[in-house]
Formats: structure tokens, C-alpha cells, sequence
């Protein structure tokens, strides 16, 4: 008679703890996206950890008979939940984000070929062994250009470089073996040229590439970095980001031209990219001009030593002070930073490696804008407010321009308000939006108001059950973009569910299996529920 209370007592306790470890395991799933195949998966992993024959043994035959018996089915093979994706290749003349490297290329004459023009690449393809010089200080720096053969790379690791005199590359490259100068990584090596200080190639098929600029000259006249000499032919600069200089390439014999010189995927504040007389080809070259007027240019930088034409090291501050329609140029590095920007017209310039990390202000965002903004290769990450709503770029009002920048693993990527006007976005990427875990939507892009143009762009791996691109714009187009889940435990693709016009031409839809919603495209779901209250 004793027994039947003990067998149910331990029926009724095994029973809550199944139900518990199944309520575990389903809140962990609304997080994490895990399913049935990866729980077991980890579970034979841990058995698998000890060094023992016998354990070694039953996870073998876990894996036969549960995994690779099909028994229990894997959706997400070819979607690990660790899965990176990589930064899009840069494609649009508007981002000043460096693009992807690419080793040089030339015609069967040994000219330069740019990287837009795909279709003659077949035509001459270097055979170079890819032998990388690493350099990581200035005085290796010149030893390596003494000792540089054909088809070498001197490969600048991250850092900075001073060049205060004058350093000539004199080796000779061919068109099958040329030689270069760059990042190591992508962006990374900084060269700062001083007074006197420039490169001076004096031999061909030389191609300086991946690199920052900033030049720090306080005389009149002072040399341009990049100098040509009369033996320099089919020279390409590539993928530069360039400031403090007056003119960035010229020439040492103004009566020779050097027309098969590249020039392409530079970045140029405030100065000429080339002497007249080079006629070099220029291919997705941007100068941007800033009218010399009381704080029209302001310059931001992590501290006050990190450049000589430091302004700044607060990023509210450069917003207070930047006069209307001025530009605020932010070095690179980190910064733990947020504003409010009120006056109309900025330019936001970021250069390569410059990111704000997990700063909020005023309860909304990293950077919060009330009239119409330009925001041009910014990183940001790590943002979180209380109500779950922080965004790297909340905007109250005004039209919005971003250009090549990087938004990610924050609560949202980019909200808009009820104000808005035109939202434009080229060549960017965002990701990862509400990767905090706390159970709020992740849109990655959330408009509430005006137009949409997202072009040349990537919106992928929104958390939470947010959408990849939510849009409640009066027009919505979206052109040559990829939108996808991939691994996230996302919603739809895109939402539209104020109705409107949507305009979606060359892009890329991917659904991923831990999508909780199978719609890719919602249109007009929410018409007739009356308006959205405001974000708060």
C-alpha cells in the first residue's frame, strides 16, 4: 500500500521535470533558433568531450542512428548557427568604404584595368607567386622597398606610418608580375605624410592600393604623396581614403603624361586628385568640397593627439558646433559616443575603421537626427535603450542619405518617425538587429513615414521575429539588393503593411530555416487596424 504513493510521486516529479527541461528548451529555442537536430547534436558532442573509449563509443552510435540515419532531420545544414557573413563587396561610386582587394590587372599593352570593367579582365591576367613583404613599422617599411622583387607585395600591417621624407620604389614590375603597396587588412594601414614626405615610383607596374592618407603638410607647396617618375608608367592608385592634401598624384616630368595611370576608388576631402598634365583615367573617384567658412568642416577624433587637425574629441559637441550644411569628418577608432543633430544639411564623413559602439542618446539611439542628414561610411554596433527600440540612426524628421555604412548587432539598425521624408541608402549593410536577446522585435530597417530607396544593399540576419526591411514609406524601392535570414530566427523579408507602391528590381530573396514567419513579402496586412502608435 506504501508503494502507490511513491510510484506516483515519482511519476508526477519525472513528469515536471519533463515539462520543465521542454519549457527550457523551447524558451532557449526563442532565443537562440536551435533545433531538434543541433540540441542533439550539442548532447552527443558533450558525450563525445571525455576522453573514454566507452563514451567514444556511444556517441559514434548516437550519430549513426539519430543524425546520419536521417532519423532526425538536419533544416539548418546548410545554415550553421555560427555562420559569418562576409562584408559585400562595395559596388556604388557613393560609399568611401574601401572595397574588397583585388591584385592589379592590365591590358595586353600593360595598361591598369579598373575593377568595373569586369569584362575585360580575361584579356591580360597576372601571373604573380604571391609573395607577401609583412611590414609593420616605418623603418621596415623602407628596408622592404630595397629589397622588393618581382610580383612582391609589401604588405603594411594594421598601424600607423609616418613619412617625413621622400621614399622611392625602384623596382621594376611587369605587367605578369607587378608589384604593390597595400593594407595587409583591408583599410587598416594608415600612411601619414609629413613635411617633405611623399612615395616617388620612378619605375612601372607599381600599384599602390587599400590604404588612408591623411596628409599633415603645413607648407606652402608641399609635396603631393604619390609622385611619378618619367619610367612610372601604368601606375594605379586604388581604393584610397585621402585628406589634408592638396593634390594627391604627380608628376617629377610635367612634359611626359602618364596616360595609363588608374586612378579608382578614391576618397579625396578638399583637394585634386591628379595634376592636369597626367590625364590619368579616373573611375569611381570622389572629391568632396567644403566651403572654407567658420565650422563648415569639423574634425572628430578618439583623442586629442590622434591627428593634428583634431577639432574635437565629443561627438555632441561637433554636432552643436558644425555650421548648417557642413561637413564633420571622424577619424578612425572607437567611439563610445551618441548625439543629436538639429541642424540641417550635415555630412557625416566617417574614414575607414571609424565605429560608435553601445551609446545611446536621449533613450533612442546612437545618432538622432531632426533634419535632413548625410551619413557616409559609419560603423555602429551595440545599441540598447530601455524600450527595446535603439537604433544606430533614429530619425525624427528630414531626409536621410547613408552610403557605405556598416550597422549592426543593435536593437534596430535604422527607425524612422512619423516625420520622415526620403530615406536613401546605397551601398550599406545591416545585420543582426536585436541581437541583445531580450525578446524585442530586431527589424533591421523600420520606416515609418515618406519614401524608401535601398539600393546596392544587404539586409540580413534580423533576431527576434523582426523583419529584414519593415516599410510603411508612401513609395518603397528596392533595387539590386540582397535580403535575406540566412541563419536568424527572423519574420518576413519585407513588410509593407500599410500597402503603397513597391518597386523591387534585381535583388536577391532568401528565406532561412529558422524564419518564424514563411511569408517573404507582406503587403497591405495591417490596413484597416488604424495607425501604429509613434515609436516612442
Amino acid at each position: 500500500m506504501q508503494k502507490r504513493p511513491f510510484l506516483r510521486n515519482t511519476l508526477t516529479l519525472l513528469l515536471t521535470l519533463q515539462l520543465l527541461t521542454i519549457a527550457a528548451v523551447y524558451l532557449h529555442y526563442r532565443h537562440t533558433g536551435l533545433t531538434p537536430h543541433r540540441y542533439i547534436g550539442l548532447g552527443i558532442d558533450r558525450i563525445d568531450a571525455e576522453n573514454s573509449p566507452i563514451r567514444r563509443q556511444a556517441a559514434m552510435l548516437a550519430r549513426t542512428h539519430l543524425l546520419s540515419s536521417r532519423l532526425v532531420k538536419d533544416h539548418i545544414k546548410t545554415y550553421p548557427p555560427g555562420l559569418q557573413m562576409p562584408l559585400p563587396t562595395w559596388r556604388g561610386n557613393g560609399a568611401n568604404a574601401l572595397r574588397d582587394p583585388v591584385r592589379p590587372r592590365y591590358r595586353n599593352n600593360g595598361e591598369p584595368i579598373a575593377l568595373a570593367e569586369t569584362g575585360h579582365w580575361s584579356l591580360h591576367e597576372p601571373q604573380t607567386p604571391g609573395l607577401d613583404i609583412s611590414v609593420d613599422s616605418t623603418e621596415g617599411l623602407v628596408n622592404a622597398m630595397a629589397t622588393v622583387g618581382q610580383g612582391a607585395r609589401i604588405a603594411l600591417e594594421p598601424g600607423i606610418y609616418t613619412i617625413s621624407t621622400p621614399l622611392t620604389l625602384d623596382a621594376v614590375g611587369t605587367a605578369e608580375q607587378p608589384l604593390q603597396l597595400s593594407a595587409s587588412r583591408l583599410g587598416e594601414a594608415v600612411l601619414v605624410f609629413k613635411d617633405g614626405g611623399s612615395l616617388r615610383v620612378s619605375e612601372p607596374h607599381w600599384a599602390v592600393t587599400d590604404l588612408i592618407i591623411p596628409g599633415e603638410c603645413r607648407k606652402a607647396g608641399c609635396t603631393p604623396p604619390l609622385v611619378l617618375g618619367e619610367r612610372a608608367a601604368h601606375f594605379t592608385a586604388r581604393n584610397l581614403f585621402v585628406t589634408g592634401v592638396d593634390l594627391l598624384l604627380s608628376s617629377l616630368q610635367e612634359a611626359r603624361p602618364h596616360e595609363v595611370a588608374l586612378l579608382e576608388g578614391i576618397t579625396l576631402l578638399n583637394g585634386q586628385v591628379s595634376a592636369p598634365h597626367l590625364r590619368a583615367r579616373e573611375i569611381a573617384v570622389r572629391q568632396i568640397s567644403q566651403a572654407n567658412q567658420e565650422n563648415a568642416l569639423i574634425t572628430l577624433c578618439p583623442s586629442a593627439r590622434a591627428a593634428a587637425d583634431c577639432n574635437t574629441t565629443s561627438l555632441a559637441a561637433a554636432a552643436k558646433k558644425v555650421a548648417t550644411g557642413g561637413l564633420i569628418l571622424i577619424r578612425r577608432g572607437e567611439y563610445r559616443q551618441a548625439a543629436h543633430f538639429r541642424a540641417p544639411g550635415i555630412h557625416l564623413l566617417a574614414e575607414p575603421g571609424a565605429r560608435l559602439l553601445g551609446t545611446a542618446t536621449e533613450g533612442k539611439g546612437a545618432i538622432v537626427v531632426s533634419a535632413s542628414i548625410t551619413i557616409e561610411g559609419l560603423e555602429c554596433s551595440g545599441i540598447v535603450v530601455a524600450d527595446g527600440n535603439g537604433a544606430c540612426l533614429r530619425q525624427n524628421r528630414g531626409d536621410v542619405t547613408l552610403l557605405g555604412v556598416h550597422f549592426h548587432h543593435a536593437q534596430m539598425a535604422l527607425l524612422s518617425g512619423h516625420e520622415g521624408g526620403r530615406t536613401r541608402i546605397y551601398d550599406s549593410y545591416f545585420h543582426d538587429s536585436g541581437a541583445d536577446g531580450n525578446g524585442n522585435l530586431g527589424h533591421n530597417i523600420y520606416i515609418n513615414s515618406g519614401q524608401l530607396d535601398f539600393v546596392r544593399s544587404w539586409s540580413l540576419m534580423a533576431r527576434n521575429a523582426g523583419h529584414e526591411l519593415k516599410s510603411r514609406a508612401v513609395q518603397t524601392r528596392l533595387k539590386d539588393c540582397l535580403i535575406a535570414s540566412v541563419n536568424a530566427r527572423d519574420s518576413r523579408l519585407v513588410d509593407i503593411p500599410d500597402g503603397g507602391e513597391l518597386i523591387m528590381t534585381g535583388c536577391v530573396l532568401g528565406k532561412g530555416p529558422r524564419s518564424e514567419n514563411q511569408d517573404m513579402i507582406g503587403f497591405g496586412l495591417e490596413i484597416g487596424g488604424g495607425p501604429p502608435p509613434p515609436p516612442r
